[in-house]
C-alpha cells in the first residue's frame, strides 16, 4: 500500500519477525523489497548509524550467500545464518617480524602503552603472562615496499586498544589521541 509516497505494510509485523530476512512482493506495482525491519524509537544520529551498520551487515550476508560469493567476514548477526562452511581462502598477507614484536613487548614489560593494562594483572600469570600485542606506529598497509622496521617504531598495546588504533586514522598522533580518550572516559 502506498501512503505519502512510501510503501507501507498492509499489517504490522510481530515483534519476533523483526531482524529476520524478509521479501515483500508488490507484483501489481512491479516492485520487490528484500531486507529486514528493525525497531527504532527515533532516528537520532546514533540510532541512524546503528541502523545503517545493521543494513550494511545484512546485505553483506546476502552477498556472501550468493553463488561465487566472496568468503564471509567475522561480524556477528542477530538472525540465523550458515556457519562452519569450509573453503580454501587465499589472500595476500604482510610479513611481520615475530622477533621484533617480542622484543617490543619485553621492552614495555607487556604493559599496554595506551590504557596501562597488563594481561597478568587482569587474568593472572598462568593465562595472561607474557601476553600483549605489538602495534606498528606507521601502519604497514600504508607502505608500498618492503621496509626494515626498528624497535622504536613499535609499541605494546592490549587487544582492545590495538583494535581502536586500527579504527583511527593511522597517523603518528593516534596513540596520544587514544590515550587522551581513555583518560577522559576513566574519570
Amino acid at each position: 500500500m502506498i501512503d505519502a509516497g512510501y510503501y507501507r505494510l498492509k499489517k504490522r509485523l510481530a515483534r519476533h519477525e523483526f531482524n529476520e530476512p524478509l521479501l515483500e512482493d508488490y507484483r501489481e506495482l512491479g516492485h520487490h523489497f528484500f531486507g529486514f525491519y528493525a525497531q527504532v524509537e527515533n532516528m537520532q544520529a546514533k540510532t541512524e548509524a546503528h541502523f545503517r551498520d545493521q543494513a550494511v551487515d545484512f546485505f553483506i550476508d546476502v552477498d556472501r550467500a550468493l553463488p561465487n560469493a566472496r568468503p564471509a567476514d567475522t561480524r556477528n548477526k542477530v538472525y540465523p545464518r550458515c556457519e562452519n562452511r569450509k573453503w580454501v581462502n587465499g589472500h595476500l598477507a604482510r610479513e611481520r617480524s615475530q622477533f621484533l614484536a617480542t622484543q617490543c613487548k619485553e621492552r614495555d614489560k607487556f604493559c599496554c602503552r595506551v590504557c596501562e593494562m597488563t594481561f597478568t594483572e587482569m587474568y593472572g600469570k598462568a593465562l595472561g603472562g607474557r601476553f600483549a600485542e605489538a602495534h606498528h606506529k606507521n601502519p604497514l598497509g600504508t607502505l608500498d615496499n618492503k621496509v626494515k622496521t626498528q624497535l622504536h617504531e613499535l609499541v605494546t598495546v592490549c587487544a582492545n586498544c590495538h583494535r581502536m588504533l586500527h579504527r583511527m586514522d593511522g597517523k603518528a598522533g593516534d596513540i596520544a589521541k587514544l590515550k587522551a580518550i581513555v583518560r577522559r572516559h576513566r574519570t
